[in-house]
């Protein structure tokens, strides 16, 4: 009984002395945060103003070629949509070959189908309140584009945040502590 007190306090050193080690190497969330934004934030703010490009662009053709506000935000986003995931995945966070399903292409899809819901509905309501107000005049196609920007402009930082940490899932292996076999003597 006498050598486990010895053995336990030099496994219980062991054992703060890494967990100490590793606490001071891991940065905390909001370092985490902040380092994300500085390493990422730059090419990730690139590929949503190319996105943004091509999507106000995409609505005002769509609304040249007589599409409704409503039909030419949706045809936009679900075309936009997709350049937008392929730049992402590979230029801001890094990845290359085949998508993970779960955590890459279905996130990435949950937030543009609630962006094209959120866009959507403020497209129609602002459209609706022009023909109500304004029943002779024709809306200018400018305000559909600055109603999705807004719109999507909303989701824009919760979804780097979130993105950054479903690409970038670290596993650590278990701190595993083995004694010394000199201690147990």
């Amino acid at each position: 009984m006498t050598g486990a007190g010895p053995c336990a306090a030099a496994i219980f050193a062991r054992v703060t002395i890494e967990t100490s080690q590793a606490t001071d190497a891991a940065p905390s969330a909001r370092a985490a945060a902040l380092g994300a934004v500085k390493s990422k934030g730059l090419k990730y703010s690139m590929v949503s103003i190319v996105n943004l490009v091509s999507g106000q662009l995409l609505l005002l053709i769509f609304q040249a070629f007589g599409f409704t506000p409503t039909e030419a935000n949706v045809a936009a986003v679900c075309i936009s949509a997709v350049p937008a995931y392929y730049m992402s995945r590979r230029w801001v966070w890094g990845r290359s070959g085949r998508s993970s399903f779960k955590r890459e292409v279905l996130p990435f899809w949950v937030f543009v189908a609630i962006g094209l819901v959120l866009s959507t509905v403020a497209v129609k309501i602002m459209h609706t309140a022009w023909v109500v107000r304004y029943p002779v005049t024709e809306q200018p196609a400018i305000l559909t584009n600055l109603t999705n920007i807004f719109a999507f402009g909303i989701l824009w930082v919760l979804r780097f945040f979130l993105f950054d940490r479903l690409f970038h899932i670290r596993h650590d292996p278990p701190l595993i502590v083995e004694p010394d076999d000199d201690v147990l003597d």
